[in-house]
């Protein structure tokens, strides 16, 4: 449908943003759907676009902005303190373990928080980089330009 570095006008390609947001929406509710269907659980949506069960894993502010971390196995949250310089926190009580994390979602998120905000999207993304899984979150411009790598023409 769309060829990096190539140059278009009035391209319909929300039909196919909307396609494959949808595959990928829908993948990613695979398990929240298994627990649905033999248990009757029922996931609410949790502030910040956060995960139901895994912290962290959700949207944190940064000086510039927002990122996503997302600690999905337990050696990303070592990591992951170790990359803020706050390693204590790996075996912290409250933080220490998925179970005690989720617990204490509230007072974790806060924390992270205070610390991200003071460094932006850019600098976390380079320390996090191929270690801690974790993404920027762009406005609709910038997605689009940063996926399909189009050149826009403003007055053709």
């Amino acid at each position: 449908v769309v060829n990096g570095n190539t140059a278009f006008q009035n391209a319909e390609i929300d039909d196919f943003i909307i396609q494959r947001s949808n595959g990928v929406a829908m993948y990613n509710l695979a398990y929240l759907a298994t627990w649905y269907l033999n248990k009757g659980v029922v996931t609410g949506r949790q502030a910040r676009s956060g995960h139901p069960s895994l912290v962290p894993s959700e949207l944190y502010r940064t000086q510039d902005g927002w990122i996503f971390v997302m600690c999905n196995k337990e050696k990303f949250w070592g990591v992951l303190c170790e990359k803020i310089n706050r390693a204590q926190w790996a075996n912290d009580e409250r933080f220490g373990s998925f179970a005690a994390r989720l617990k204490n979602r509230q007072e974790l998120n806060v924390a992270l928080d205070e610390v991200l905000q003071q460094q932006t999207t850019a600098h976390w993304l380079k320390v996090f980089a191929g270690q801690v899984p974790a993404s920027a979150v762009n406005d609709v411009a910038q997605a689009i330009i940063k996926r399909f790598r189009f050149v826009i023409y403003k007055d053709v």
